[in-house]
């Protein structure tokens, strides 16, 4: 496209006032450029036709001038700017025809015969969009385009050529035109009209504000009060948004809520996790009802069946824009000279809320529910929670997931048979014929390498009880003949294929224990993946011939036993970091763990969630959490393989990693689950000034984005009823209550 120049009318008696001065005659003088980042500024001020020129710098005073209307017969020329004057830096004019994709490359003061292709710019401040486009293409036609034969053009460019040096105005180079005008707008839209009648408005500065760490702000304790209500109420806002809800909170409240806390399980951290919410009090065991919030080691029955379920709400998602969560209040400090400083954005970033509002998963629903705080109860419980923390019930749920979805199941949990019929059982026939076929494996060398298998019951399992590493079908079967057991009465049993070739630690088997919470709030799922956990390893050196508990079991309930516990690491547990450490001096290859295998353990976590969203709260309680630990073992290609899931994670500070990570972990989720729910009341005489808490879990799944995607794509398979259908005999085997044990700690674990 060809450059057009703009016009506008200069003031002789600003000239004659100014053209006194004794500087040396120059052409012309660069000033510093414009704010929008546009080219270097000339400005001339000429005395004559061929005298000399005053210099007008930027530190010469804004001088006003006067219109002045030229008495010439030149294109356009109109006489309707204000009274100010425009200096090198000002080009608040040519802002406004930025906006509007006009990119103005300079100003300057010359003779309109240097350049024939111009048009007035005052026009501009009359027109709107399609007039200028209009009047700037007839211009450009006559003046470039021009007849040659037409006398009267060559009569008006004789007139502009002999222009008295008074008549010569500044001009406006445009170099680009937008492509396309706002089209949907009409000639007469307000918004182009005001944009095109302001042209020679005030310009409008736009300051860039420096942004600071958080680290930094954080030095500051005024800063830290105003800033973490702000945060943590948007934050709160937008996930109480992503679960539908809108909760109401009186004015005067003054934040009287009740919790019970029932024993065992390290009740001591949750009453200390707690106490730190001082809008919230302990109640006893004979109070537990009027609680708003119970955290127990197992389910107390008749608070869950008293919450109310949620019935007729149909979730519609209003939008799936992920965001950063921003800081509003800025950071503002007084230096040494009792000068207060430019405000300063605060990059809270690594606080990790991203993990949360920049998911895939995260979305905000349409039409909100809103509720009374103080009516609010919540458990620590979910109601069905065995479909995902019982063994059986776990096996079934992820085989026919996978299934249903086109994948081996057993590419992510061991082989598993479940014995229900004893000997007669079918399954025990299938397992018979793969033991045979196992049995006939030689190594390399042609020797036959070992066969094992794991024997455990299928309910009532806890601390290592009934557990055993077995070689022999023989052994196998009087382990069945062997039912009911003396330390776990009647029950079924699971059949495992022993995973021969681990991964090890200074040859010593291991696992991985990491974290996850499920969030079940106005009958919406939501699932949580914790980004730290830890390493539990064996006090025993590994060896396949060996029966000893000391070489397979990692839970600390079996290992504390062994006098060789705590010999090699601290209360047998590494960190995260300590594993990587291991891996960089002992693996042949460069691994990473937090980019190559964590990644592998969460899409396991996120596939456990995806399998049970539909069973796990079927009657829709309002409103339950629940955190979920999980168990993983690597082999030697370091391919994460899923033992089991835990409804009572163990919360014993046994390490100085523990100590770190756990109540880290407990915090953060009822940052999560529970104060959104009772936030943090307004009282000015009770004002926290904790620091910023760092949120480490990640949303993996939501029920009304991955969960709606997932249905979809099982109606589209015809497969929908098939993974809907109820196990009878599964119903039957899993009686939840008889499962739990108040007097026993997490379940052993056997890898």
């Amino acid at each position: 496209m060809p450059k057009f120049t703009v016009y506008r009318a200069q003031s002789p008696a600003h000239m004659r006032k100014y053209m006194k001065s004794p500087l040396k005659p120059v052409d012309a003088i660069k000033t510093p450029g414009f704010s929008l980042g546009l080219p270097q500024t000339t400005i001339v001020y000429p005395q004559n036709e061929v005298g000399r020129y005053r210099i007008r710098t930027v530190l010469a005073a804004r001088i006003e001038r006067k219109v002045f209307r030229t008495t010439s017969n030149t294109p356009d020329i109109e006489s309707l700017w204000p009274r100010h004057s425009i200096p090198s830096k000002d080009l608040g004019s040519n802002s406004k025809l930025l906006k509007f994709g006009i990119k103005v490359k300079k100003i300057a003061h010359i003779p309109p015969h240097q350049n024939s292709k111009s048009i007035s710019l005052s026009a501009v401040t009359k027109l709107t969009a399609e007039d200028f486009r209009n009047k700037l293409n007839q211009t450009y036609k006559i003046l470039v385009n021009k007849d040659p034969n037409d006398s009267s053009q060559d009569q008006d460019e004789s007139k502009r050529n002999n222009l008295s040096m008074d008549e010569k105005y500044n001009m406006c180079e445009i170099t680009e035109l937008p492509s396309l005008w706002p089209g949907q707008r009409s000639n007469g839209s307000p918004e182009i009209r005001r944009a095109f009648t302001s042209l020679s408005g005030k310009k409008k500065v736009i300051k860039k504000v420096e942004k600071i760490s958080v680290k930094e702000a954080m030095r500051d304790k005024e800063w830290i009060i105003k800033a973490k209500n702000k945060i943590m109420k948007d934050l709160y806002y937008h996930i109480n948004w992503s679960n539908g809800i809108c909760v109401n909170i009186p004015k005067d409240n003054i934040g009287n809520y009740k919790y019970y806390l029932g024993s065992g399980n390290n009740s001591k951290l949750i009453k200390q996790v707690m106490s730190n919410r001082w809008w919230w009090t302990r109640v006893p065991e004979e109070e537990k009802e009027s609680a708003h919030f119970i955290w127990t080691q197992w389910k107390e029955w008749e608070f869950i069946k008293s919450l109310p379920c949620i019935e007729d709400i149909s979730h519609q998602i209003e939008t799936t824009n992920q965001f950063s969560l921003d800081c509003k209040i800025k950071y503002t400090q007084v230096n040494v000279n009792n000068v207060l400083s430019l405000p300063k954005s605060v990059d809270i970033s690594p606080f990790g809320y991203d993990f949360i509002t920049k998911s895939s998963s995260f979305t905000h629903i349409g039409i909100k529910t809103t509720i009374i705080g103080s009516e609010i109860k919540i458990s620590n419980k979910i109601e069905h929670n065995y479909n995902l923390s019982n063994k059986k019930a776990l096996f079934y749920n992820l085989v026919r997931y996978y299934e249903c979805i086109g994948e081996n199941p057993f590419e992510y949990i061991p082989l598993t048979y479940h014995i229900k019929l004893g000997e007669s059982d079918p399954a025990f026939k299938k397992f018979e014929e793969k033991f045979y076929e196992y049995d006939k494996l030689v190594d390399e060398y042609g020797k036959k390498l070992v066969n094992l298998w794991i024997v455990k019951p299928g309910e009532n399992t806890n601390r290592g009880n009934g557990i055993s590493v077995i070689s022999d079908l023989s052994s196998i079967k009087g382990e069945i003949r062997g039912n009911p057991c003396p330390s776990t009465g009647q029950h079924t049993f699971i059949i495992q294929k022993y995973i021969e070739k681990p991964f090890l630690v200074s040859k010593r088997k291991f696992d991985i224990r990491c974290y996850a919470m499920i969030t079940c709030i106005n009958g919406i799922i939501q699932g949580y993946f914790y980004q730290e956990g830890y390493i539990r390893t064996s006090s025993k050196n590994f060896s396949l011939t060996s029966t000893n508990k000391f070489v397979h079991l990692t839970n600390d309930a079996v290992q504390k036993k062994c006098e060789d516990y705590g010999k090699f690491e601290k209360a047998n547990k590494m960190s995260y970091a300590d594993f990587q450490r291991y891996l960089d001096n002992h693996h042949p290859s460069k691994v990473d763990f937090l980019t190559q295998i964590l990644p592998q353990i969460r899409k396991v976590v996120k596939d456990t969630i995806q399998a049970v969203f539909m069973k796990i709260d079927t009657n829709k309680r309002a409103h339950s959490l629940e955190v979920f630990g999980y168990d993983f073992l690597l082999d030697n290609c370091l391919k994460p393989w899923l033992l089991e899931v835990n409804t009572n994670p163990c919360l014993e500070l046994s390490s100085p990693h523990l100590c770190r990570i756990i109540p880290a972990m407990i915090e953060n989720s009822l940052r999560i689950g529970l104060d959104p729910l009772f936030p943090e009341p307004g009282n000015s005489k009770k004002v926290s000034t904790e620091m910023l808490f760092e949120n480490k879990y990640e949303l993996i799944f939501h029920s009304l984005i991955d969960g709606v995607s997932f249905i979809n794509m099982m109606k589209s398979k015809e497969r929908l009823e098939e993974f809907m259908a109820v196990d009878e005999d599964l119903l039957e085997m899993v009686d939840e209550e008889s499962e739990e044990h108040p007097d026993s700690d997490e379940n052993a674990d056997l890898i």
